[in-house]
């Protein structure tokens, strides 16, 4: 099943009983969405991420898959939501390239650049960098962690455990037989065992041959880690050196195969998995990373805080946040993952009021007079819908008028060879007459 954004309504082949327990295992996912990326979070129980109406589902702004009970939900981007529609793996390829930039979400898309099938969905991509980079890691960085242990032995090895040894030792005459509490250096420690525990799932999980080859020879390699189950509340408990951000990385896709993995039983081992992000974040991260990794020469500063005016105490208040602040050029800009509409008359508009008066803030706390928003283009807009819109504010209590341009930024192609490159050379023009012509 496939369903866009905020689209159409679609029937579900689901009975009631199924329905709720979808409803349940949404509700889940969406408690522990905070193990997928970083973002502040509305601290609700019940799921966002899809409206129900009966027998009924329509999507919200969260874009990714839903493997449940054997059957696959998958949401694409609004962009794509045109009268003629590319095919999904269009769009997963669109929103793979997306994430490859992001360093808000908690998985090394990065890698699927040079790693991954064209042919793949997003599910068994997801399967299939874990795999490789796992493994890759377990061969180059075979991991001894020092662990602490409790053991009863015939001699003292490290500390005492005074309270288990008069429970179980004293009080039954074991005297001679010493619990042991010490921390030696372990290769089957925790972070191994979560490894070979969450390839083993991912086993029951993909049907890609080179996945199943490169969880294969993760297991053989792990072949004297013992066998623990893990939930994705052990992956937190993992402490690794400051300096192994690449095993951190590994710990983090495994909380997010946990975090968002459910078996049920009752429908006779069923595994259910789900990678759902919010857009908004995606095209935010992306632009902001995009323009920082080829712009450098902008001076760009993602995220920037300032604080409008200070309290009666002297603390400060009101802060402003935009998405990127340029320094050469100075311009302000801020990501509306919204598509405009044309207006209907000249003396319309197609920004949102609270957009302008937003921006109003921001250049009020930067003192910066030249701002742009960017919003993205639908797949294959006609020119004529690709438009600009300028707008000049003038105040008596601003030095300099404020100049407000809303831009729409198509982050697609149809390009059926070298897709990134494609888009890449797209989006490097666009944004150079967006922010080098002003």
């Amino acid at each position: 099943m496939y369903l866009f954004e905020f689209g159409a309504w679609h029937d579900l082949p689901f009975d009631s009983k199924k329905i709720t327990r979808l409803k349940a295992y949404l509700n889940t996912v969406w408690q522990n969405r905070h193990l997928f990326y970083n973002a502040s979070l509305p601290n609700t129980v019940q799921q966002r991420m899809f409206d129900f109406d009966g027998h009924q589902i329509k999507a919200r702004n969260y874009v990714g898959f839903v493997r449940f009970e054997g059957h696959d939900i998958y949401v694409l981007p609004k962009v794509f939501n045109c009268l003629t529609p590319p095919p999904p793996k269009v769009c997963f390829d669109h929103v793979l390239y997306y994430l490859s930039y992001s360093q808000r979400v908690r998985f090394p898309f990065a890698l699927a650049r040079t790693h991954t099938s064209p042919s793949l969905f997003l599910p068994e991509i997801c399967i299939f960098l874990f795999a490789s980079y796992a493994e890759q890691l377990l061969i180059e960085q075979p991991l001894h962690l020092y662990q602490e242990r409790t053991e009863e032995l015939d001699f003292l090895k490290g500390q005492l455990d005074i309270d288990q040894y008069l429970k179980e030792n004293i009080a039954t005459g074991n005297w001679q037989k010493l619990h042991s509490r010490h921390t030696p250096l372990l290769y089957n420690n925790r972070f191994n065992q979560l490894v070979k525990y969450t390839a083993r799932q991912l086993l029951l999980m993909t049907q890609y041959a080179p996945s199943l080859e490169h969880l294969q020879h993760m297991i053989a390699l792990l072949q004297n880690v013992s066998d623990v189950p893990m939930t994705y509340k052990d992956c937190m408990k993992i402490r690794l050196p400051e300096q192994q951000i690449a095993l951190q990385t590994v710990v983090d896709m495994c909380a997010m195969f946990l975090g968002n993995e459910m078996i049920n039983y009752e429908v006779g081992q069923k595994y259910n998995f789900a990678f759902l992000l919010p857009m908004e974040l995606v095209y935010e991260d992306f632009i902001g990373q995009f323009v920082q990794t080829h712009f450098a020469q902008w001076q760009p500063r993602l995220q920037p805080k300032k604080y409008l005016g200070r309290n009666p105490t002297g603390k400060p208040v009101f802060s402003v946040q935009p998405d990127m602040l340029l320094g050469s050029p100075q311009v302000i800009a801020d990501t509306k993952y919204k598509i405009r509409e044309v207006p209907l008359r000249h003396s319309q508009t197609a920004i949102e009021e609270s957009d302008i008066y937003q921006m109003i803030a921001y250049a009020l706390g930067y003192r910066c007079s030249e701002m742009v928003l960017l919003y993205p283009a639908s797949y294959r807009q006609p020119k004529t819908l690709s438009f600009s819109e300028s707008f000049n504010i003038q105040s008596d209590l601003l030095t300099t008028p404020l100049r407000i341009r809303a831009e729409s930024l198509d982050i697609t192609t149809t390009a059926q060879t070298k897709f990134a490159e494609a888009l890449e050379q797209k989006l490097k023009k666009q944004l150079q007459r967006i922010f080098e012509s002003h």
